[in-house]
């Protein structure tokens, strides 16, 4: 668990470098390399008497299996070039996690007498539910869904988080955010480009 808190933290905070930081003057092979051993430093810098990485994970907690797989994908995609999924793809993660996050968030923070996290604990209807869903992903070619789908099954089974809830495998408040920021950064620029110039 704590291995894959760290691991995740440091394919989180690379994608982040890459989406804040201007594009590479050098070849993209070296610069996402770069980029990966400035998180790891700040990751690793001491913060009083832990590193700034043990006080990231009290505050924030640790990303969900599906935020690591869009974040390692993301690294993929912009820092070697490598396609990994379509951008309708992403328009549908984003829109997908940003109503999820706010349906499961406000329920869980009683806007209703129904609490859905319980379903994560028992996760039967869940699974089914996705199971339905990876149809869907396969039926529309989604294949990049369709393996972060799987990814957080395998990773729930295996245990990989200290949590024992399938949500927590699915979403993460910090993933859900940057799902919305980017998702309304896409969304500007699609409009942008639809404008008669």
């Amino acid at each position: 668990s704590l291995v894959y808190s760290f691991c995740g933290w440091l394919v989180a905070l690379t994608a982040l470098l890459h989406m804040f930081l201007p594009k590479a003057r050098i070849s993209k092979p070296i610069y996402s390399p770069f980029l990966m051993m400035v998180a790891l430093i700040i990751l690793l810098l001491p913060g009083g008497a832990s590193p700034i990485f043990d006080y990231l994970r009290g505050i924030a907690g640790d990303f969900s299996v599906l935020a690591s797989v869009f974040f390692g994908a993301f690294i993929l995609n912009k820092g070697w070039g490598t396609t990994v999924y379509r951008e309708k793809e992403l328009q549908v993660l984003f829109v997908g996690v940003g109503l999820l996050g706010i349906g499961l968030y406000s329920m869980t923070l009683g806007a209703t007498q129904y609490d859905p996290y319980r379903l994560g604990y028992h996760p039967q209807v869940l699974l089914t539910i996705l199971f339905c869903l990876g149809l869907y992903f396969w039926h529309r070619r989604y294949y990049f869904l369709l393996f972060a789908l799987v990814a957080c099954i395998i990773g729930f089974s295996a245990r990989l988080l200290e949590s024992n809830n399938l949500w927590d495998y699915l979403l993460d408040a910090v993933f859900w955010l940057v799902c919305i920021i980017l998702g309304i950064v896409s969304g500007l620029k699609n409009e942008k480009s639809r404008r008669p110039t």
